[in-house]
């Protein structure tokens, strides 16, 4: 798969302030042992940055730190910077008319269009006056002006990536050896911290298809959510939050009988079941007649043999064609066994679950049927690992709904 322009640094945050550069430099260390990647252009200079993947015509877009290259190669930047302030005002220009054409078509929604208002003030303005620039600069070098390009491991990536985010000074031209030091000693989890900088990058260009799926993005935040859930193609719109009862209520019930199941000599096990390409048909047409250009629609699991349940959650946009096309693809999933006993009592007091264990009950299965419980304890794993599901898509669509010209959305 190729590099998006945000997809290498979409998991990058800034969230705190940087020291600033106490002179340009280039750096002394070993490239190995740098977590920069390096293009050598053709006329000898080196760019330190974070490399964003190839256009169709080999062009090479990089991430460079703007503090850096200001002080390191201050002619080069001044040539990039005035390339990228003729390339805002472009995309200012069609961003606004996007937005004003987008305005029209939703003028009844007070929240949306108060969100779109405030948007195309700040695009203007910062066009208007492009004091506040962004941490990184990204020229577009093409492939005559290459001469190699040196792409380093993810981690050492990540590396440089955590120290931008905690402000640690000097990352391009630093070991990552020494920036782990350096964020050892601010008590920087490396494993588990997610580095995410996209706010960091500048207003870049958008394909309708891109466009079409920002503008579902948004209005899942600013307009009432369309949301659809269920197992394999058999869905249903659901609300927030999600019905416990209703998600363990086809699996015990007729759509996918556990009595059956369980009467079954080698226990628990889901039969298997053939994808139906066109799985979210219900959906689409749900979208459609609700005139949303949006849609996302969570999946379950029904396999009882499985240690752990897995759900999937798929964000579906309308392209401006009238086409549907999937946004991103998320999933999550809970271990079966680390349920906890309340989470499994709170579920079993669900009317829709409640009535289904009475039914169990007057059939000879009581609760304490291990086999019954088995399920139950599906049931908490399913909301435990929705739970998951919604802290992933709430956080896909802070970073990609906060503002319309950045970043871009990585489309699959």
């Amino acid at each position: 798969m190729k590099s998006s322009f945000t997809s290498i640094l979409c998991c990058y945050l800034f969230t705190a302030g940087f020291l600033p550069l106490a002179a340009g430099q280039v750096p002394r260390t070993p490239k190995n042992r740098l977590g920069v990647d390096i293009v050598s252009l053709s006329d000898g200079p080196k760019l330190y940055g974070v490399v964003l993947g190839k256009t169709d015509r080999g062009d090479v877009k990089m991430a460079i730190e703007r503090t850096w290259l200001k002080k390191t190669h201050p002619q080069l930047f001044k040539t990039y910077r005035s390339r990228e302030l003729a390339a805002d005002k472009k995309l200012a220009e069609q961003s606004i008319q996007r937005i004003a054409q987008w305005s029209q078509e939703r003028a009844g929604d007070a929240l949306l269009s108060t969100f779109l208002e405030d948007e195309k003030k700040r695009i203007q303005a910062a066009v208007d006056q492009p004091e506040n620039e962004p941490m990184f600069i990204v020229p577009e070098l093409s492939q005559d002006e290459i001469r190699n390009v040196y792409v380093q491991p993810m981690e050492r990536r990540k590396i440089t990536g955590l120290a931008w985010q905690n402000g640690l000074a000097n990352p391009t031209i630093t070991s990552t050896k020494t920036l782990i030091k350096r964020l050892e000693e601010k008590q920087v989890d490396i494993q588990s911290e997610v580095v995410n900088l996209v706010n960091e990058l500048p207003p870049m260009p958008h394909s309708d298809k891109q466009w079409s799926a920002k503008v579902a993005l948004v209005e899942h935040v600013y307009r009432p959510p369309l949301e659809y859930q269920g197992t394999g193609s058999t869905l249903f719109p659901s609300g927030e939050p999600l019905d416990a009862g209703k998600l363990l209520g086809p699996i015990l019930g007729n759509e996918n009988p556990l009595l059956k199941q369980l009467s079954e000599q080698l226990g628990l096990g889901a039969p298997p079941i053939q994808e139906n390409p066109d799985w979210w048909k219900t959906a689409r047409e749900g979208a459609e007649r609700k005139e949303s250009k949006g849609v996302f629609v969570i999946r379950m699991s029904q396999d009882y043999t499985s240690p752990e349940v897995k759900v999937d959650g798929h964000f579906f946009a309308k392209h401006v064609d009238g086409s549907w096309f999937e946004v991103v693809h998320l999933q999550a999933a809970s271990p079966i066994q680390q349920q906890s006993q309340q989470s499994l009592e709170r579920l079993r007091q669900e009317p829709q679950v409640k009535q289904i264990f009475d039914t169990l009950d007057q059939l000879g299965l009581p609760g304490g049927n291990p086999q019954v419980e088995l399920a139950l304890r599906h049931g908490a794993a399913t909301q435990t690992a929705l739970a998951n599901l919604r802290t992933q898509l709430d956080e896909f669509l802070a970073t990609y709904t906060r503002q319309l010209d950045t970043p871009a959305v990585p489309i699959r």
